[in-house]
């Protein structure tokens, strides 16, 4: 089976497989990768719920000025 060069989603879709058969081979890897998301989940359980809540807010407020947001424009002549 050739896979295309240029296609990003194959070449992804192989990389997923052989990362897949990997961790099937050598399952206590999948535990040793995973260790460090462990302590930054234990990181975030610190902060403050309403921070949560701010970034959200602000990620929205920048998603929808970008999409619906007027452009400036130079209407001094």
């Amino acid at each position: 089976m050739k896979i295309p060069s240029n296609n990003l989603l194959a070449r992804l879709a192989v990389l997923g497989v052989f990362v897949f058969a990997y961790f099937v081979v050598y399952p206590q890897d999948f535990a040793a990768v995973l260790a460090p998301m462990k302590e930054v989940l234990a990181l975030s359980n610190g902060a403050s719920p309403w921070l949560y809540g701010v970034i959200g807010v602000a990620i929205l407020a920048w998603t929808v000025a970008r999409v619906w947001g007027g452009r400036l424009t130079n209407t001094a002549s």
